[in-house]
Formats: C-alpha cells, structure tokens, sequence
C-alpha cells in the first residue's frame, strides 16, 4: 500500500512540474525558440538542462552556449574570441524560491514574480535599481490559439510578455543589445521549430 501512494505522489509531482506552466517562465520538458528583433531566423534556443533541489528552491540550470568575446585580453578586430558555457539572455539558471520568485542568475541577475497580480511591483534588476510592474493581463492571439499573456512594464521603459501557458513570450532589450520574441516550441511542436522558422 506504502509503494502504490508513493508511485501516485511521484507521478503527481513529475505531471505537476512537466505539464502545469500556470505562469512559470519556463516548462522543463520544453525547448524555446527565440528570435532577435534584428534576425529573420531563430536565434537562441533555451532549455532547462537539469534541476536541483536546494533546500526549499528549486534550481533550474539553463542550457550554456559559446559567445564571441571582444573584451578578452588580446581580441582585436582581426582575432576572434570565444567564452564557453555563458549563458543567455535568461542568464544561467533560475531559481525558484517559494512559490512564486523566480531569481534569474548569471551576468545579468534579474528577479521576476509570474504570479503578481495587477498593478503589483517589485525591484526586478538591484544592480540598475529597475522596477517591475504587472500593467495588463489579457487574451492574445499565439500559435494561432488564444492564450493569458501578462505584461511586466519595467522603469527603464521596456515590457516583459508572460504567457500563463508558455512562459517567457518577449523578452526586452536590456541586457543582450536585442529583443527576443518566442517563436516555436519543440517540445509541443508549436510554431517555428527547426534552424529556419514555418
């Protein structure tokens, strides 16, 4: 009896966390497709690459790509540089703390609360002392379906698009010189999934 209630709550969690978005930034069983405001194809793919419980957080450490460095020493014009394992415009790995904080860290740390309410604020970014505030939630057309998306306005004059079902749906040019709008998901075969959008 002891093992058939464990096999129920395990199957339970993992149906939880794999399937449930209700505003998470992101789903662990699936890969984003981004797309910069400057490209016509998919330019960052994100994923979370495996989790880890930390007391009460949960971490979710995000897939790490290879950069050009132009500030390495010795970078010039004629001589390329590279870093591996940075991480993306969602930084390195987010950690969940509670419920509803989500402390997104890496070069350019930044704290989002999905589940905010209306008009809630918050201090998103300490180091540039950027606000956030949950300014509309509202039906939108994505994927040709009709999905909650909610809109962060932030200080600094950007917005953030949250949708309940698919997380992180704009992401505004703050920290990466560019915009990023999601434009496929591969793990539900929604809009652009290949090296070229359909």
């Amino acid at each position: 009896m002891k093992n058939i209630f464990t096999t129920l709550l395990l199957l339970c969690i993992f149906t939880t966390i794999s399937f449930a978005q209700n505003w998470s930034p992101v789903n662990l069983s699936d890969k984003y497709n981004f797309q910069n405001d400057t490209a016509d194809h998919i330019t960052n793919t994100i994923w979370v690459d495996s989790v880890e419980v930390q007391g009460l957080d949960s971490v979710f450490y995000l897939n790490r790509i290879v950069k050009p460095c132009p500030e390495c020493p010795g970078a010039s014009n004629y001589e390329f540089y590279y870093k591996a394992y940075q991480g993306q415009f969602l930084q390195k790995e987010i950690r969940k703390e509670g419920d509803d904080k989500y402390v997104f860290k890496g070069e350019h740390p930044f704290t989002i609360f999905p589940k905010a309410n209306l008009n809630e604020t918050w201090l998103m970014d300490t180091l540039n002392n950027t606000e956030a505030t949950v300014s509309n939630i509202q039906e939108i057309q994505l994927f040709d379906n009709q999905y909650s998306i909610k809109t962060i306005v932030l200080s600094s004059g950007d917005s953030i698009l949250l949708s309940k079902e698919h997380g992180v749906v704009y992401f505004p040019e703050i920290y990466e010189g560019s915009s990023f709008d999601l434009v496929g998901i591969e793990g539900r075969d929604l809009g652009g999934v290949g090296a070229e959008l359909s």
